[in-house]
C-alpha cells in the first residue's frame, strides 16, 4: 500500500530476463537495484562472450558480493560492465585475476567495520568518562557492564571477535585489537585455506578432491532445485524408490548434458539447452479422413548448434513436413 509523502522503492529480484540462462544468472546475483537490471542481459552477455563457461559463477559470485557492500548500484554496475573488457584486453583468465580483487574488497570491508566499531566503542567509553565527572546529559545513564554487553555483542555480529576483545571480566569497559590477528586475516583475504587429516596426498591431490566435494554439493542442488525430487508425493516404499530412481537417472543425464556442453565450448546450461529443444515438436496431423501425416517443426539454426554441442542426431523423417 502507497503511503502519501514516501517514496517506494522497488525491488527487481523478480525482473524477467531474456532468456532462461540469463534469469538464473540474476537469480544468483540476488540484486534489487533497478539500474542493474535494466542492463543485466546485456552485461552478462558480454561476460558470457569472453569468460569461460566454469568461471562464470566466480564473475557472479563476485559481483553478488560487491552488490552487498552498502554502496548502492554504482560499485556491482562498474564491474559487470567492465570486467569483461579487462579480461578480453589482458587475455587473462577470469578467475586467475578474480581473487586479488576479491582480496582488496574483503580488506575494505573488515577495516569498514572495524573503525565503525571502534568509533562506537570511543563513542561509549567517552560517554562513560562525562558521567564519572558528572556531567549530565539527556537520556539514559549508560553502565560500564551494559556497554561491555552491547559493544561485544555488535563485535559478535560482525564476525570480528578474534580481532576486537573485549574485556568482559573487567570492572570498567574495555577492549584491545589484537593486530597479530588482524595481520593474518588479510593474508588469507580472497584464498581458501584447505586442511586434511589423510596422509600421503600431495597439494594437486588435496584440491583436486576438494572439487569434486563442491561438484557433489552441485549435484545435490540440482537434485532440489531443477529435478525437485522434493516434496515426496508418495506414502508406499516402493514408489518412493521409484521416485529417487528417476530423479537419480535424471541427475545422470543432467551431469552428461553439461558436460558435453562444456567440451563443446557451449556457454549455455542444461536448462538452457533442454529450453531451446523443447520447442522442437513431432506432430501428426489426419485432414478430412485422409491418410495421417507425421511431420517436425522446424529445427532453427540455435536448436542446431545445441544438437550438434550435445552430440545428438537432429530428429527427421522421410518425409517432414514445417509446421512452425
Amino acid at each position: 500500500m502507497a503511503v502519501p509523502g514516501i517514496r517506494s522503492v522497488a525491488d527487481a529480484r523478480q525482473r524477467l530476463m531474456a532468456n532462461p540462462e540469463s534469469q538464473a544468472a540474476w537469480s544468483a546475483l540476488d540484486c534489487g537495484f533497478a539500474a542493474v537490471a535494466d542492463v543485466f542481459d546485456e552485461c552478462y552477455a558480454a561476460a558470457k562472450r569472453v569468460i569461460a563457461g566454469d568461471e562464470l559463477p566466480d564473475f557472479l559470485e563476485a559481483a553478488r558480493v560487491i552488490g552487498k557492500l552498502g554502496r548502492g548500484a554504482e560499485p556491482l554496475l562498474a564491474f559487470l560492465e567492465h570486467w569483461p573488457n579487462v579480461v578480453a584486453t589482458t587475455g587473462l583468465a577470469s578467475s586467475a585475476m578474480l581473487p586479488p580483487v576479491m582480496a582488496a574488497i574483503q580488506t575494505q570491508r573488515r577495516t569498514e567495520n572495524i573503525d565503525a566499531l571502534i568509533a562506537q566503542g570511543e563513542q561509549w567509553a567517552g560517554k562513560l568518562v562525562e558521567q564519572d565527572d558528572g556531567v549530565k546529559r539527556r537520556g539514559r545513564k549508560l553502565s560500564d557492564s551494559g556497554a561491555k554487553a552491547r559493544f561485544f555483542h555488535a563485535v559478535s555480529e560482525a564476525h570480528l571477535s578474534k580481532i576486537i576483545k573485549v574485556d568482559l571480566a573487567a570492572q570498567l569497559f574495555s577492549y584491545d585489537i589484537d593486530a597479530e590477528v588482524r595481520t593474518l586475516a588479510e593474508m588469507m583475504d580472497g584464498k581458501l585455506l584447505l586442511v586434511t587429516n589423510v596422509q600421503g596426498l600431495t597439494p594437486d591431490d588435496i584440491v583436486s578432491r576438494y572439487k569434486s566435494l563442491a561438484d557433489i554439493e552441485r549435484g545435490f542442488r540440482v537434485l532440489k532445485s531443477e529435478i525437485e525430487i522434493a516434496p515426496v508425493f508418495h506414502r508406499l516404499p516402493e514408489r518412493i524408490r521409484a521416485h529417487a530412481s528417476i530423479c537419480f537417472m535424471a541427475l545422470v543425464l543432467h551431469r552428461v548434458m553439461r558436460q558435453r556442453l562444456r567440451l563443446a565450448g557451449s556457454t549455455l546450461s542444461p536448462e538452457a539447452a533442454l529450453q531451446q529443444l523443447r520447442r522442437v515438436q513431432r506432430h501428426r496431423v489426419r485432414i478430412d479422413g485422409a491418410e495421417p501425416i507425421a511431420g517436425i517443426s522446424t529445427i532453427h539454426q540455435d536448436q542446431a548448434d545445441t544438437l550438434d554441442a550435445l552430440n545428438i542426431k537432429k530428429p527427421s523423417l522421410d518425409a517432414q513436413m514445417s509446421l512452425l
